[in-house]
């Protein structure tokens, strides 16, 4: 398993995608061992994250006043700490590998971004020229 995330060409129709397996499975792992040792609480907490979201979702027309969506991403964030967290230990032996890796997706990032530009700008003179048609 990788340390970092690997950009690839996705097969769904998108440019590129941002492969984060390596990541997200220890977490995936942890969650279910911690609900095979405690599912009633393991679960609460997710049917509480799941109701949290579906309330978000109620409380957009709301435009920010709303509380469920901050809630939501708290109960998240705690059961993520409460998993082992979310930060991504490098052994030293791997540093110079990490930062071509971020090196890399820093450049490709940043050509993305030029493209991405560039095709709004297009699109952008395309929706003034027809509006002056």
């Amino acid at each position: 398993m990788t340390h970092l995330p690997s950009l690839t060409k996705d097969h769904k129709g998108r440019p590129l995608e941002l492969d984060a397996h390596s990541q997200i499975a220890p977490v995936i792992l942890a969650l279910a061992e911690a609900f095979t040792d405690d599912p009633a609480t393991v679960g609460g907490r997710l049917e509480l994250i799941t109701a949290l979201g579906r309330n978000a979702e109620d409380e957009r027309p709301l435009d920010g006043l709303g509380h469920s969506e901050h809630a939501r991403d708290s109960a998240v964030e705690d059961l993520l700490r409460d998993l082992g967290g979310t930060g991504l230990a490098l052994p030293a032996e791997a540093t110079p590998y990490a930062v071509g890796r971020l090196r890399s997706i820093a450049f490709e990032a940043r050509r993305i971004a030029a493209t991405m530009e560039a095709r709004a700008e297009e699109l952008n003179g395309q929706r003034h020229a027809a509006a002056a048609a």
